[in-house]
């Protein structure tokens, strides 16, 4: 951005703040839009995509492998996805009337 020295510094200052401002508005909105976007996706999703990171592919390159080497990564998947259902049980308190009274 230039600026114009013929103008007093209020002036200016003004003009470059008010440039300032509507970047950081936009950086807010592409922070949100970004959290948005995670927050929506399923547990599911977000497994393959770390999965899928893991191997240093994107989703289009994954679909563009052999059926083995994606049958492969999709059994990866869905072992994690069981791993991480299994050890949220088993890390839930115990509730109900078989909870342990003792604990």
């Amino acid at each position: 951005m230039t600026v114009n020295t013929t103008y007093p510094m209020s002036v200016r200052n003004s003009v470059t703040n008010s440039s300032l401002s509507q970047q950081l508005h936009a950086d807010a909105d592409s922070a949100v839009n970004a959290f948005l976007a995670e927050a929506k996706k399923s547990p599911m999703e977000r497994i393959k995509e770390a999965i899928l990171k893991k191997h240093g592919i994107t989703e289009a390159q994954f679909e563009q492998l052999p059926a083995e080497k994606q049958a492969q990564i999709q059994r990866e998947i869905e072992e994690t996805m069981k791993q991480k259902m299994n050890g949220a049980k088993a890390d839930a308190p115990a509730t109900g009337m078989n909870a342990n009274v003792l604990a």
